[in-house]
C-alpha cells in the first residue's frame, strides 16, 4: 500500500503521510512541575498509569 505524502515543512524531516499533522510537542502535552504525585505511586512500572521520574529513565538496566 502506498500511502499520499506531503512536504512537512521541516527540512530534516523531509516528507510525511497526507493525513498526518505536524504540531509542537508542547502542544500535545500538558507538562507539570514538581513533585505532583504522592510518593507511594512514585517509581510504579505496573497499573494504569506507570510513572518514571526523570531519574529513572537515566538508570543502567531499568
Amino acid at each position: 500500500m502506498t500511502r499520499k505524502m506531503k512536504d512537512s515543512g521541516i527540512e530534516w524531516i523531509g516528507e510525511i503521510p497526507e493525513d498526518w499533522e505536524v504540531k509542537k510537542v508542547k502542544y500535545m502535552f500538558r507538562i507539570v512541575n514538581g513533585n505532583g504525585f504522592p510518593e507511594n505511586l512514585q517509581g510504579e512500572k505496573e497499573g494504569d498509569y506507570p510513572f518514571y521520574k526523570n531519574s529513572d529513565i537515566n538508570k543502567l538496566g531499568q
